[in-house]
C-alpha cells in the first residue's frame, strides 16, 4: 500500500509531456555533448550574426547596407517588382539588414575562429592538473578567473577588434599586407585598452558564475551569450557615434557650400561699391 503513491507520482512524472522549449534545450545539450565544436560554432556564429543585425535595426544604420550585391539577385528571385512599392521596400530593407557583408563576415569569425579558440582554450583550462579534483577551492576559482583574465581575455579581445577594424575599413580592391598592418594598427590603437577594459570587468564574475553553476562543456557557449549581449551594446553605440559624427559632418559641408554660394553673390557687389566710378 505505501508503495502506491510514490509509484503514481513517478508515473506521472514519465508521462507528464514536457513543453517544446524543455525539449528543445535537452536537444542543444544532446548535441553539445555530442558534438561539442561544432555545436559551439554555431551558436558563436548565429550569435555573432544576430549582434551585427540588433545592432544595425536599433541604430537605423541602414545607409551602409545599400550596397548590397545580393540584394538585386533575391529580389529578381522572388519576383518582388510586381508587389506593392511599401511590401518591396520593406522586403528590401529585410534583405539588406538580414545578408550583408559585415553580417556574414562576423559569422564566419563566430563560425571558425572565436568558438574554436574559446572551445580550446577552456578545454585546456579545465585540464590543468589544479583544476581536475572537484569541488575547486576558492584560491583555485580565482587561479582560474586569474588565468583567463591573462592569457585568454587580452588574446580574443586583439582578435576581435582586429576582425572589426578590417570589416570596417579594408578595401578589397586595393588589398595589400600594408593596408592591413595599418588598418590593424589603428584600430587596436583606438580601441583596444577600452574593449579589455569592459571585459577586465564582466570575465571575473562570469566566470566565477560558470564556475558555480555550468558543467565545463557549456562554458564556450555561456561566454558567447555574455560577450554577445556586451558586444551588441558596444557596436549599437558606435553605429550611433558614427551616424551622429556623419550627420555633423553633412551640416558643416552644407554650411560650408552656402558660405561660399554667399561669398559669390557678395563679391560682385562688394566690388560695385570699391568701383564706384565704374
Amino acid at each position: 500500500m505505501s508503495s502506491f503513491p510514490s509509484a503514481f507520482l513517478y508515473s506521472s512524472l514519465v508521462l507528464k509531456p514536457i513543453s517544446k522549449t524543455r525539449a528543445l534545450n535537452y536537444k542543444y545539450l544532446y548535441y553539445l555533448s555530442k558534438y561539442p565544436l561544432l555545436t559551439k560554432s554555431l551558436t558563436a556564429g548565429f550569435l555573432a550574426a544576430l549582434n551585427e543585425i540588433i545592432a544595425t535595426v536599433v541604430s537605423r544604420d541602414f545607409k551602409n547596407c545599400e550596397e548590397n550585391k545580393y540584394r538585386e539577385f533575391i529580389n529578381n528571385k522572388l519576383k518582388l517588382k510586381s508587389l506593392p512599392i511599401g511590401v518591396v521596400k520593406t522586403v528590401d530593407t529585410l534583405i539588406s539588414v538580414l545578408i550583408n557583408k559585415k553580417v556574414i563576415l562576423l559569422t564566419l569569425y563566430g563560425l571558425f575562429i572565436n568558438a574554436p579558440l574559446s572551445h580550446v582554450f577552456y578545454k585546456k583550462l579545465h585540464k590543468l592538473k589544479i583544476f581536475k579534483q572537484y569541488p575547486l577551492t576558492f584560491k583555485k576559482k580565482l587561479l582560474q578567473v586569474f588565468i583567463s583574465l591573462t592569457c585568454f581575455t587580452p588574446f580574443i579581445t586583439l582578435i576581435f577588434i582586429s576582425f572589426i577594424g578590417l570589416i570596417n575599413k579594408l578595401n578589397f580592391k586595393n588589398f595589400s599586407l600594408k593596408s592591413i598592418k595599418e588598418i590593424v594598427v589603428s584600430t587596436l590603437k583606438a580601441n583596444y585598452f577600452s574593449a579589455l577594459k569592459v571585459s577586465w570587468i564582466v570575465t571575473p564574475s562570469s566566470v566565477l558564475f560558470a564556475q558555480h553553476y555550468l558543467h565545463p562543456n557549456t562554458w564556450t557557449v555561456f561566454f558567447a551569450v555574455v560577450y554577445f549581449i556586451i558586444g551588441t551594446l558596444e557596436n549599437t553605440q558606435v553605429k550611433l557615434r558614427l551616424k551622429k559624427a556623419k550627420l555633423e559632418e553633412k551640416k558643416n559641408d552644407l554650411k560650408r557650400d552656402a558660405e561660399k554660394e554667399l561669398e559669390k553673390d557678395i563679391a560682385p557687389e562688394a566690388q560695385a561699391l570699391n568701383n564706384p566710378e565704374d
